[in-house]
């Protein structure tokens, strides 16, 4: 595994950048990794820059393990950008961080980009071919940072949501993408802070495609407190 972050003992912030140049191929072996910032010691922060890179296993037969960011990745220091990222069991890997994925071929992979319930990557322009499942993230991490995707014979061909609350005081923006959002979980949009006037807004945009699985359901406004709204 490759694990890239700054390590200074006492240093208020310490920041190590990988920056993968354009042609370059990096091949996984099975399992392998590359861990983007410090899991847990915000001390130790870490970015990744890819431009026209591939990302793919040393043959077809095994699978890499993912690019994962962690918390303390250095979110507006990282991206990758017009990249090829295949055969691995998760392509990205957000943990609680949001870098920047424009552009780039997510293909035969498990995942192709999975975020955790603290994670808001910006996925724009790529294109997810032939993975499991291109793309997880939770409701509440989804506010204009999916757009302009293409979604090419996926065995899931569409955005899987998890469900859960959008509680902050703003509007959570939902743009049309290349496929449906599919919601498996109830998605709750209410503003919980207790404080005046505040409000939490899910708007969906046009030409946007919800769709939710057997059972589950959208509720706007608190069902009993007229205080969150």
């Amino acid at each position: 595994d490759i694990r890239i972050w700054g390590h200074s003992t006492g240093a208020p912030e310490y920041l190590s950048i990988l920056k993968i140049y354009p042609g370059t191929e990096v091949a996984f072996e099975q399992n392998k990794s590359i861990y983007v910032g410090h899991d847990s010691d915000s001390r130790y922060l870490g970015a990744l820059q890819a431009d026209s890179v591939t990302f793919t296993s040393v043959d077809e037969s095994v699978l890499g393990n993912h690019i994962k960011f962690f918390n303390y990745s250095k979110d507006d220091e990282s991206y990758i950008n017009d990249c090829i990222i295949e055969h691995m069991n998760y392509g990205v890997y957000c943990a609680h961080s949001s870098p920047t994925l424009t552009n780039n071929i997510f293909r035969n992979n498990t995942d192709g980009v999975y975020s955790d319930n603290g994670a808001s990557p910006v996925v724009s322009g790529n294109t997810f071919k032939e993975n499991e499942r291109p793309v997880l993230i939770y409701a509440a991490r989804i506010d204009s940072n999916f757009h302009g995707n293409t979604y090419l014979d996926n065995t899931k061909n569409y955005i899987e949501v998890q469900g859960g609350h959008l509680y902050e005081n703003k509007i959570y923006d939902w743009l049309a993408d290349g496929a449906p959002y599919v919601v498996e979980g109830d998605v709750e949009v209410w503003e919980n802070s207790n404080a005046t006037n505040n409000l939490s807004t899910l708007k969906i945009h046009p030409g946007t495609v919800v769709m939710f699985a057997d059972g589950d359901e959208l509720y706007i406004g608190h069902n009993s407190d007229d205080r969150y709204i």
